[in-house]
């Protein structure tokens, strides 16, 4: 087994790939086969054994002999490798050198025992894998690198005993990577390659060549170079190397694009290396860096700006946030020539970035930056940059305003409002809000910002922000002036900073804190422009301060004034405050309160009126702040009782139910239970019920005498709600099914359960049997796994039975049925389809699209068997539904491929728009791609790799390649939608009324026709309606002819659709008609639309 395993293996690896080489190794193999085979010996060694005969005794087809070899020796056992190894050395060497004998030789080495390693022979064959590494062929040059690595990946352990290996690895290194030629470049390769396989030593004696010689190195070689660097730094290297490799990446000034791509990579990861082991000297080094990364920004090419932008808010990120923590007493010695203190970093480092302020830099190339900056500042190191963050604000005319906002939002994160109003203070006093400069006066752009990105406390808020509430007063006006509505939207910010504001313990001994309460509490009316924000504050600021006895004091006044607001109007904010206050009022005040709403709501319910309701949603909130002890529990089910039954207030009576129950304990309960079984049930009060039966099932029924005896009770109600029209109580008839299953399945009783719903099928109702099938679907869906096959079986040719009802509700529950054994991959039956398909011709065509889709999911799901599922007589309407699947893939592929063509064209469109800024002409560019291209070895050039952003480098081919550029695809798309959204249609329907959307005519000139091919064609005037004008004669322009709503079918009259107007024509009038000339021809276009059916319409009775 193991002879046909080894065989079978290597014929397939040989088959994987069609080449001549490949074709050759076969037919070798087979004559190597039938050759051993009568010599019984089939082992992979005889196979060995056999190549290297033939190696010795022919010169033709060695290609095909090696490459068996390769494929072979990994399963030779290793003992008998070892053995083989003079021979195959002998052999193989007398080979011409190509990328497989490499790879024989490397499984050579990797095979050999740890004793062997110090061989001269099996140095010699390391070493002349050195030498390949360099080599001129690419294809020989990979497969040394490749052969290396596996050999230092898996002798690891032996190569440390075996030093001369590591000594001809430091001299290739040493040797190659002085030379300014390619040998340096290839060096690099394995270098990076080795990079976490090989010892430190040799990678440190590696680097120290490279400091010394890479200005000395041709500029061609210094994209590959520093990508090399930026890999082999990504291993933890100490703080020397990183920081003379730094020292001689400041004096180089690469002029070549990818090699400015790569330089600030590699210069980047130099930074991020030195400062794991020493911050203080990489802040030192920080300031410098950062400045010729800003020079760089300055560059035509956009791609180039965008990576620096990204590098810099890296080395922020990570580098400049610790060196503004530096303590102020911590000095380093830097560079061994002078002390610098913590200070003095943190100024050079905040010097470096105002410079970004020159009028040289775009706005938008340094906005990321100084967002990025911003977010790394917090309370304890804004002192070190409050003057920069004072220049920004100065300079914010040059900035948009959105780009601004966002930017200074970033500083909101971190830094507390109080530390930012007190470099911002506001200004009201003395101000004249008209004025042209009033916000820079006064400082309330401010608010904006805070109120949408800032974390504030209450106590920041009423120290700084409460003197702004005193503008309340001029600000009620309803209608108002241009000042006043300056101080409205001033005050709108504010409240809206007290909404996001955090309160702590601390606070409730605030003194301006009863003052605000009060205040708060005196414009409540509804009458205030700020009514509705008001409200909005007291339900999310005041809910913090429900413990402190300021607002307890209030609470009374706040409830009494809120529910005569209800009484004017009810609204969800108003009952959410109360609910806030009722948490904070008296206990005794609240129930009092919360029993007297009651007994009014029982003197009227003879005659509930919007007062009544008014109270009862009062009754709800304030439910949630009682404590339900026994009293109160039968007064509360005493109400109940009495109003559960009326249809006005049954939904409101649910929630009732709803709020009280998880407040008392399980023994209470039984009432509650039997209230709710015995009520009736308005189909709008439905979804209530059902979360109060949803309640019941988990803490009332495990206290109940029998569980069964709840299934038995509410199964019915269960299943019927199962196809509910209303989503919501779907879905909680869904979960209650599903929970009941759960339980029951544990207790062994799951199918037991699905037999009493499958007792539902017997009911007289077509929609009670169409609504147990349903549940069964469900049960069978969730629980598939835990039911049997012949369970399951038996149960289909049941459900299946009642097809001879020939009622739709019932086949459409059964097609959903049919849909959850395919999900399943359940074995299925010709039968099965036989009987659904053989249904009279109306049924099967009223849900023929129900068919389809059924089919489609067959063919997916048992793509090899669904054909011989189908009976013969309906195989063409399986066929035809997988043609529709078909063409539905083609159109969803066809879409997508004009979205990434479209894509292209637009980033080709951009290309050509910064093809001049970054080459001088078309000829500069295509020498310049040619010289490239003989300089890097068939690498990628710029142009190559226009849609994409960061310079990366392929090892294993060799390449340079950019990672995608994700957020300008963003970008793209955010102004794609915006112009997509201010497009408005030209015919549309709003409540209940058809809009056209007319251009707007200038006076004086006529109305210009739309050209048929113009480019806003599409999203300008289009035309809804199918049939265009036939002729030139139409004078009036039809808009919509009514076609779009014509029945599809033979059926005369047209057709209402969901969701759209209700059938409609509409001519546009053309002042043209008005001309003699065009006079007869004015009718037209109203035959159009009324077109004339000869002969009398059937059922309509003719006049005598």
């Amino acid at each position: 087994m193991q002879v046909e395993t080894f065989k079978d293996q290597l014929y397939a690896k040989l088959r994987l790939k069609s080449s001549p080489q490949n074709d050759k190794a076969l037919i070798l193999l087979q004559s190597i086969e039938n050759n051993l085979n009568h010599e019984q010996r089939t082992n992979p060694t005889a196979y060995i054994a056999q190549l290297i005969n033939l190696l010795k005794s022919t010169k033709e087809g060695q290609d095909a002999i090696i490459l068996l070899i390769y494929k072979i020796l990994p399963s030779v056992p290793i003992v008998v490798v070892r053995k083989l190894i003079p021979a195959l050395l002998e052999e193989v060497s007398k080979v011409q050198l190509d990328n497989l004998s490499v790879g024989v030789y490397g499984q050579i080495l990797i095979l050999s025992a740890k004793e062997d390693l110090n061989s001269s022979q099996l140095q010699q064959l390391f070493n002349l894998l050195l030498q390949q590494t360099i080599s001129d062929k690419k294809k020989l040059r990979k497969q040394a690198v490749k052969t290396l690595q596996t050999f230092y990946q898996q002798k690891a352990l032996d190569i440390q005993q075996a030093p001369e290996i590591n000594e001809k690895l430091r001299t290739h290194l040493k040797v190659n990577l002085s030379e300014n030629n390619e040998c340096a470049q290839h060096s690099l390769t394995l270098l990076a390659s080795l990079n976490n396989l090989i010892p430190y030593s040799i990678l440190v004696d590696a680097l120290y060549v490279i400091i010394e010689e890479i200005q000395n190195m041709d500029s061609k070689y210094y994209p590959f170079i520093f990508l090399s660097l930026e890999q082999v730094l990504q291993q933890n290297v100490g703080a020397d190397q990183a920081e003379k490799l730094i020292q001689q990446l400041n004096q180089l000034q690469p002029e070549e694009i990818n090699a400015q791509h790569a330089y600030i990579q590699c210069i980047r990861q130099c930074l991020l290396t030195l400062s794991q082991s020493n911050l203080s000297l990489a802040a030192s080094y920080l300031p410098s860096i950062l400045s010729n990364m800003a020079e760089l920004l300055l560059q035509n090419n956009q791609k180039l700006m965008q990576h620096c932008r990204l590098e810099m808010m890296t080395l922020i990120e990570k580098i400049g946030k610790s060196t503004l923590s530096l303590k102020q007493d911590l000095a380093e010695d830097i560079m061994n020539l002078e002390l610098e203190s913590a200070g003095t970093l943190q100024q050079k480092y905040i010097a470096t970035l105002t410079y970004l302020f020159s009028n040289r830099f775009d706005h938008a190339n340094i906005l990321d930056v100084f967002a990025k900056f911003f977010a790394t500042i917090d309370d304890k190191t804004f002192d070190h940059c409050k003057e920069l963050v004072k220049e920004f604000v100065h300079n914010k005319s040059r900035w948009p305003h959105v780009y601004f906002e966002k930017t200074f939002g970033q500083l909101c994160n971190g830094v507390s409002m109080s530390l930012l109003l007190r470099t911002f203070p506001l200004r009201t006093e003395g101000v004249n809000p008209l004025d042209k400069d009033f916000d820079e006066k006064s400082n309330c752009w401010i608010l904006y910002i805070l109120s949408k990105y800032a974390n504030p406390t209450l106590e920041e808020f009423l120290d700084f922000l409460f003197p702004l509430t005193n503008l309340l007063s001029l600000a009620s006006n309803a209608n108002p002036s241009h000042e006043q509505k300056i101080i409205q939207n001033i005050l709108f910010h504010v409240l809206e900073i007290a909404s996001n504001s955090k309160a702590k313990n601390e606070t409730q001994n605030h003194p301006k804190l009863t003052q605000f309460i009060e205040l708060t509490l005196n414009y409540l009316k509804k009458e205030h422009v700020f009514f509705e924000k008001l409200l909005l504050m007291i339900a999310k600021l005041f809910s913090q301060l429900i413990t402190f006895p300021q607002l307890q004091n209030f609470s009374k006044q706040y409830i009494s004034t809120l529910a005569k607001l209800v009484e004017q109007n009810n609204c969800t904010h108003t009952l959410n405050a109360i609910k806030v206050m009722s948490f904070a009022a008296p206990k005794q005040y609240i129930q009092e309160a919360f029993k007297k709403n009651i007994e009014k709501l029982l003197s009227s319910k003879d005659k509930l009126d919007d007062r009544a309701l008014n109270n009862m949603d009062i009754v709800l909130q304030v439910v949630s702040a009682q404590q339900m002890t026994s009293d109160l529990w039968d007064y509360c089910i005493n109400f109940t009782k009495e109003m559960i039954n009326i249809p006005i207030i049954q939904k409101k009576i649910y929630k009732f139910l709803a709020a009280i129950i998880p407040k008392v304990h399980h023994t209470f309960l039984a009432e509650a239970y039997n209230l709710v079984l015995e009520a009736e049930c308005e189909p709008s009060s439905r979804q209530k019920r059902f979360q109060v039966i949803l309640q019941l099932e988990s803490l009332v029924t495990s206290k109940l005498e029998s569980y069964q005896t709840f299934i038995q009770q509410f199964l019915p109600e269960m299943v019927v709600a199962i196809r509910d029209n209303n989503i919501k109580t779907r879905l909680l008839a869904e979960k209650l099914i599903e929970n009941i299953g759960q339980r029951l399945q544990g207790l062994d009783l799951l199918e037991q359960f699905i037999s009493m719903v499958f007792a539902g099928l017997a009911a007289q109702s077509n929609v009670m049997k169409a609504d147990a099938v349903a549940t069964i679907s469900l049960l069978v869906d969730k629980f598939y796994s835990n039911l049997k096959t012949e369970f399951i079986d038996e149960m289909t040719k049941l459900i299946l039975l009642l097809l001879k009802e020939q009622n739709n509700e019932i086949f459409k529950s059964i097609i959903l049925y049919v849909k959850v054994l395919i999900k399943h991959r359940h074995t299925l039956n010709q039968q099965l389809f036989s009987q659904l398909f053989n249904l009279d011709e109306v049924s099967r065509d009223k849900n023929i699209i129900i068919l389809k889709r059924l089919l489609m999911k067959l063919s997916k799901a048992y793509s090899m068997t669904a054909e011989s599922l189908i009976p013969q007589e309906h195989i063409k309407l399986f066929k035809n539904a997988i043609k529709i699947e078909k063409q539905q893939k083609k159109k969803k592929n066809k879409r997508d491929q004009e979205r990434e063509l479209n894509k292209q064209k637009w980033q080709q469109k951009k290309n050509k728009k910064y093809k001049d800024s970054d080459f001088e002409s078309d000829d500069e560019e295509s020498d310049e791609q040619q010289v490239q291209k003989q300089q890097q070895g068939g690498m990628e050039t710029e142009v190559e790799v226009e849609n994409n952003l960061l310079l990366k480098y392929d090892f294993k081919k060799e390449q340079f390649h950019f990672e995608d550029a994700i957020k300008q695809k963003k970008k793209v798309q955010e102004k794609e939608q915006q112009k997509q959204s201010t497009i408005q249609p030209l015919v549309e329907y709003k409540d209940g009324k058809v809009i056209v959307n007319e251009q707007k005519e200038v006076l004086g000139q006529k109305r210009r026709r739309e050209e048929v091919n113009s480019d806003n064609e599409e999203h300008g005037q289009k035309k809804i309606t199918r049939n265009d004008r036939k002729t030139k004669d139409v004078v009036h322009i039809i808009k919509e002819s009514g076609s779009t709503f014509k029945s599809k079918q033979k059926a005369g009259g047209d057709v209402t659709v969901k969701g759209r107007p209700e059938p409609f024509a509409f001519i546009q009038l053309n002042p043209k008609a008005l001309n003699k000339r065009f006079k007869n021809q004015a009718n037209k276009a109203f035959e159009e639309v009324f077109q004339k059916k000869s002969g009398a319409l059937k059922g309509v009775k003719a006049h005598k």
